[in-house]
C-alpha cells in the first residue's frame, strides 16, 4: 500500500511538472497587445539587453525618513522578541 501511494504521488508530482511547464511556455510565448505584441521571453531578454549596455548608477547613500525609523525600529523589536522567545 506504501508503495502505491509514493507511486500515485510521483506521477502526480510528474504530470504537474508537466503541466505547468506547458502553461509556462505558452504564457512565456504569448503575445501582449500593450507591449507592441512582443512576448513577456521578448520583452525580458530586450530588459536584459539594454540593462548590460548601459551600467547601473547606485546612489550608495541611505536616506531615511522619520516612518522609515519607526518601521525598522518595529523590525528589530519583533526580530529580538521573536530569537528571544524561542530560547
Amino acid at each position: 500500500m506504501k508503495f502505491i501511494c509514493m507511486l500515485y504521488i510521483e506521477v502526480f508530482c510528474l504530470t504537474f511538472r508537466s503541466t505547468l511547464t506547458f502553461f509556462q511556455r505558452g504564457w512565456n510565448c504569448h503575445r501582449l497587445r500593450r507591449e507592441g505584441n512582443q512576448s513577456p521571453l521578448q520583452l525580458w531578454t530586450r530588459h536584459q539587453n539594454e540593462a548590460q549596455q548601459e551600467p547601473m548608477q547606485v546612489d550608495m547613500e541611505m536616506k531615511l525618513t522619520g516612518w522609515d525609523h519607526v518601521v525598522i525600529g518595529s523590525l528589530m523589536l519583533w526580530f529580538l522578541k521573536f530569537n528571544f522567545s524561542a530560547c
